[in-house]
C-alpha cells in the first residue's frame, strides 16, 4: 500500500482570492411567500364573508318559517270564518 503525501498550496497565484469566504446573506428562494399580516388579513376577510353568508342564510330561514306559519294561520282563519272545508279552501 502506497502512502501519498499531499502538498497544500494557496492555489494559482494569478487568481484573485480576495472575495473568497465573504459572508453573504442567504437568498430567499420563496419570493412570493406572503408575510403574516397579509395572511391574517386574508383569513379575517374570509371569516367575515363566512359570517355574512351565515347571517343571510339564517335570515332567509327565519323568513321562510314566518311565511310558512303565516300561510297556515291564514288558512285556519279562513276555515273558522267561513266554516269552509279543506277541499273548498284548496280547490
Amino acid at each position: 500500500m502506497a502512502i501519498h503525501s499531499f502538498t497544500v498550496t494557496d492555489g494559482d497565484p494569478s487568481t484573485d482570492t480576495s472575495k473568497v469566504n465573504v459572508t453573504q446573506p442567504a437568498r430567499n428562494t420563496f419570493s412570493n411567500v406572503p408575510n403574516a399580516t397579509d395572511v391574517a388579513a386574508q383569513q379575517q376577510r374570509k371569516y367575515a364573508a363566512y359570517q355574512a353568508q351565515n347571517a343571510t342564510t339564517l335570515k332567509h330561514l327565519q323568513e321562510r318559517e314566518i311565511n310558512r306559519h303565516e300561510e297556515e294561520r291564514i288558512q285556519r282563519e279562513l276555515r273558522r270564518r267561513k266554516n269552509l272545508s279543506q277541499k273548498e279552501i284548496y280547490g
